[in-house]
Order: structure tokens, then sequence, then C-alpha cells
């Protein structure tokens, strides 16, 4: 397989039956919360959800692993450095946080590696340029961070290579976009979507080829929103987003790059702006993220794209028989 895991990206193929698509609620996040990376990381086919905050601006540290298997979470070890609004990807059965704010305007340019099988997190080089509301993906192991604030709206690209542990600047992306939905298909990175202010969202997609150093414009998204992206099969996901802090929005929405054509699909349950979103055996994962700002919600809901085999779902009474640690707060 030429791609790799990425933030808003993991390629895999479901498990083909006919069956319908939809969506079904799974076992509440542990400790609600906003502002955590758009992308939820994957590895060894559980879900990572990392830092953010418990609603507002002051970062957590917290980590929390799901597993869809058995619709449970688990605490695992804190991040060293607490903060919200940073990037997190998996590469190599390893993932990395990357950017963010500790609190309000305090931006950082620390990126931090899990290793999930020893639960112990490694300090590795620093972002070039400290951003938040960043967001990154991954192409042939190497992590492409785009986009975000610095204080001001970014178009930066920078490109960091995991085995040398070093960032090498790219060129910018032609629309400066912070909160965007960044993944990988066909051996590109598409950027969709995102905004250069708390109250106007774009529908912008642009697409950037790493052997030619060039972004392209490709066909804009039907909706313009603030939206995490997933690929599944080499299609993109836009999953649920917002237009402003106080406004979001249930749509999902499927980009062919072969084609250049969106397609609607089944909204989720509830919209939610800022959620993590992952993939697990080509089904979709939203935790948490907000109604509206400040206050994040626990929610989790599972997509079944059309055509993949559908999970048992788990009543949502009998959610009181699931256990996890107690969460640190900070």
């Amino acid at each position: 397989m030429k791609h790799v895991i990425t933030f808003l990206l993991l390629i895999l193929s479901c498990p083909q039956i006919t069956s319908a698509e939809g969506w079904v609620r799974k076992a509440d996040v542990p400790t609600p919360r906003n502002g955590t990376s758009l992308f939820a990381p994957t590895v060894n086919g559980k879900v990572y959800i990392i830092g953010g905050a418990l609603g507002g601006l002051n970062g957590v540290a917290t980590v929390e692993e799901y597993d869809p298997a058995t619709n449970t979470w688990i605490q695992k070890a804190d991040m060293p450095t607490a903060r919200l609004y940073l990037a997190t990807v998996a590469v190599n059965g390893k993932i990395y946080a990357i950017g963010g704010i500790t609190h309000w305007r305090n931006i950082v340019a620390t990126v931090e590696e899990y290793d999930p099988v020893a639960d112990t997190w490694t300090k590795k080089k620093a972002m070039p340029t400290a951003r938040y509301l960043l967001s990154a993906c991954v192409l042939d192991g190497k992590i492409y961070a785009v986009g975000g604030s610095t204080g001001g709206v970014s178009s930066i690209l920078q490109v960091y290579d995991p085995i040398t542990d070093s960032w090498e600047g790219k060129a910018n992306m032609p629309t400066p976009r912070y909160g965007v939905g960044c993944t990988a298909a066909n051996g590109k990175v598409y950027v969709i979507g995102g905004s250069q202010n708390d109250n106007m969202a774009f529908s912008t997609v642009e697409e950037y080829d790493p052997v030619t150093d060039t972004w392209t414009k490709k066909n804009s998204m039907p909706k313009a929103r603030w939206a995490p992206a997933v690929t599944i099969d080499d299609k993109i996901y836009a999953v649920s987003g917002g237009t402003n802090l106080n406004a979001a929005l249930p749509n999902l929405e499927v980009y062919d790059p072969l084609t250049d054509n969106w397609e609607k699909k089944a909204d989720i349950t509830i919209a939610r702006i800022d959620p993590s979103v992952g993939v697990v055996d080509g089904r979709i994962y939203v935790f948490a993220g907000m109604k509206a700002f400040p206050t994040p919600i626990a929610d989790v809901e599972e997509y079944t794209p059309d055509g993949c085999e559908p999970r048992p779902v788990s009543p949502r009474g009998k959610l009181a028989i699931i256990t996890w640690a107690t969460v640190k707060q900070r």
C-alpha cells in the first residue's frame, strides 16, 4: 500500500456487503473536551483522543484510548505539554502531537511522540513555526502540517520526517486558513474548508502534489465549513463542523479526487464544531466537539459507509457498565 495513515487520514477498506449507511451512538468520551485535534489517530485498531480543553481555552494533557471492538475507554499516560488546538497523526505505530496553545495566545511549536505500546512520551524536534488551529496528515511516512494561526491566519506548509526527526518548508497553501480538514488520497494531500476568522467559513479545496511541490484548486465543498476530513478507499469524507463558533452543521459529504466531484451522504445525528474524527476498519468515528463554544460534549457516533457491514449497536442505556480510570483534570 502506497499511502500511510494520516490526520484526517486512514486509507482502509471495509467488509463489503449490501447494507444501508448510517450513524449509531457509541460510548461517550470519558472527558468531554473541545479543541482536540480534528483528526483522531489510530494505532492497532485503537483510537486516541489527546489534549484539548475542558471548556474554554486552557489546555489539558489528558489522553484517552477508545477500542471500537469493545466500545470501551481507557485512560493513558498524560501528554507532557498540556495544550489544545493541536494536530495529531499516527506514523509507523507512533503518534505525534504537534503545535497548539497551552492557553489563549500562548502558541507552541512543541512536537511530542507517543508510543501506545509502552504508554510513554518522547520530545521531538520542534516545528519551525509555532502554530495552533493547524491541521496535519500523513503521506508516504511524512507528516504534512498545514495552515493554522501564528497570531494571524497562516498558509504555511511544513513537512516532518519521523525517521530523521527533521522539518522542511514547502510551497505555501494558496488560501491561508485555519481549522481545515487535511487528508491524503492517490498520492496527493487535500486541504478542505476552514476559516480566516471565527465568523466565516470556506468551501475551498486545494490539492498539494509533493512531487512537484505545487498546489491546484479543486471543486469546492458543497457546504462551507470548518470540517474534519478522513479518507476511506481513496474517497474523502468531510464530517460535520461549523460555519462559526455557534453554528454547528450535520453535513457529511464525500469527495472523489478522481472525478473532482462531491456527493452528499447521511447527516450526523449530533452536529458539532471541532470534533475529533478517526477511522477504524472502514468506519468513521466522531468524538466530542461542541454544539456551541465553549461547552464541550461527550457524544461519540460511528458511521458505516454504504456497502460496509455494520457493527452491533450497544444500547445507550448500558453505558453505565463501561469502566475507565478516573480522569485527572488540570
